[in-house]
Order: structure tokens, then sequence, then C-alpha cells
């Protein structure tokens, strides 16, 4: 109930008003401590290239979905490739994905599907714990006049489809086990296991090794951005977001802006106090 609650953000903050509603009470701290914290992480959508539909085949078709795609939502940060900020590598300067819905209808009528007609319905899988980003993203393809086959599913479910490749796109995030950009790069290596896309291209692959072995930092960092422009210019996911995460904490938990909020949501709670005393 509110009256045991000392924490909350901005992804269980929709279970709130509810609450709220059903006891007719305010919050139960006001104001509280409020932390924005930037994650080292990239959501974006993935394709299936082992799909034989036309979205995944044809370069000007993934373009132009990537130009449909909504990036500036919400307090998320947009993404123009892979690297989020923050991430030694990370490229300022990137001239990356951007949205464009003209270049988008372009491109679709070069391809030869004006406003979408002749493409088969397009199977994009969703995990149901973000169903309401999936539908955004859903939305944005019909816009084009695309039709969609949009699920959102059980997390066992969408791990199973995947794995079965029984979709053309699928949702996929990365948040940095370790802050080097190889973590994320390897996604789309070949021969990595994290790789569920199965995308491929030799000179990618042949970096990556490269990276791998690279002592000299500065040279490092260049390889992993050349590596960043490979995937942007080929279009090789839908990289939509970095998200930033709003924690709000009643003032009589201590320490929480060092032990609970950093960059890899990583939270030593058994470090964190309580001041004796009831909530304000």
């Amino acid at each position: 109930s509110l009256d045991q609650l000392d924490a909350f953000d901005n992804y269980t903050f929709d279970e709130v008003p509810a609450l709220l509603d059903e006891q007719r009470a305010g919050l139960p701290f006001d104001p509280p401590q409020a932390h924005s914290v930037t994650w080292l992480n990239t959501i974006y959508v993935s394709f299936n290239f082992q799909s034989e539909h036309p979205v995944v085949r044809d370069s000007r078709l993934r373009r132009a979905l990537s130009w449909a795609l909504p990036r500036e939502m919400m307090q998320h940060l947009p993404a123009r490739g892979l690297l989020p900020p923050g991430l030694p590598g990370y490229n300022e300067g990137l001239l990356g994905q951007s949205t464009n819905l003209d270049s988008a209808r372009v491109l679709l009528a070069r391809a030869g599907y004006p406003n979408g007609r002749g493409l088969p319905k397009l199977r994009l899988l969703w995990p149901g714990y973000a169903d309401g980003y999936g539908r955004v993203i859903a939305d944005s393809f019909a816009t084009l006049g695309l039709d969609i086959d949009y699920q959102s599913v059980s997390d066992a479910e969408f791990a199973r489809a995947v794995r079965r490749g029984q979709v053309d796109l699928f949702r996929e995030g990365w948040i940095a086990d370790y802050p080097d950009p190889v973590n994320f790069l390897q996604l789309f290596h070949s021969q990595s296991s994290y790789n569920r896309s199965g995308y491929s291209n030799v000179r990618y692959d042949a970096l990556f090794e490269r990276l791998l072995s690279e002592a000299d930092s500065q040279r490092a960092l260049e390889l992993a951005r050349q590596m960043e422009r490979i995937l942007v210019a080929d279009d090789a996911a839908l990289f939509t977001r970095h998200e930033r995460q709003i924690q709000f904490v009643s003032s009589r938990v201590e320490n929480w802006k060092t032990l609970a909020a950093n960059p890899m949501n990583i939270r030593f709670y058994e470090r964190l106090r309580l001041t004796d005393g009831s909530r304000p």
C-alpha cells in the first residue's frame, strides 16, 4: 500500500495513479527526492535476417522503417546509433539514424511499394512488459501503409518465437555489463551468441577481431566508431532510444544517489539507510 512506499520511478509510476485513485490520497512523500539517471543502454528494433520478408532483405526498406520511427519521446534520449552517451567510443558527431516520414514514403515508392502496397504482412514481436512502446513502433510503421501483425507476449513466448525465427522484427535492448564498446558491439558479430538477429557483415567481423586485440586505447575507440558507422549505414537495426530513469525517493531514505542511481542500473540496497521517524 502507499503508506509503505519509499521509492518508485518512471517505470513503475503507471501503477501509482491507480493506487492514489483507490485510496483518495496524496503521495506518501511530498516533496520527494528526485534523481535522474541516464543509463548506458540502447533500445532498438532488431531485424530477423533469416526472414524472407522484403523489408528485411531490401536495404531501402530497412531505411524507410528507420525514418518512420519516432525517436523524440518522453524523457528518453533519441538514439542515432548503437553506443550510448557516456560510453567510451560514443560519437557525438555521428550522422546516425533519424526520423523523416516524407523520405520514408519516397523510399517505399522507389522500392516498388508505394504506400506499402504489395508488401506482405510484417510480423512485429514485442515483450509484454514494454507493450506501450511496442504499439507506438507498430503504429509508426502502419503510418507508412504497412500491414502490421503486432504481438505482445510473455517473456517465455517472446524468447521462443525469436529463437524459432517466427518473426520479421522484434524488440532488443542492452545495458552495459561493463563500460566498454565491445560489450555492445558483440551484439552484431556474426558468431556471437548474443546476436539474435542473424546479422552478418564480413568487414564488421574483421574490425571486431581487430578491436579485441588492439592495445592502444585511442585506436580501439576509432575501430569501435568505424563499426558503429557500418551498422548505421547498413541499417542493421533500428536504434530508437537510450533510457533515462527518474527515481522518486522519500526524504527518509539515505545514500540513494550514490548507491542506487547509476548508469548501469546496479543497486546496492543493502547499504541504504532509513532515518528514524515518520514520513513527512
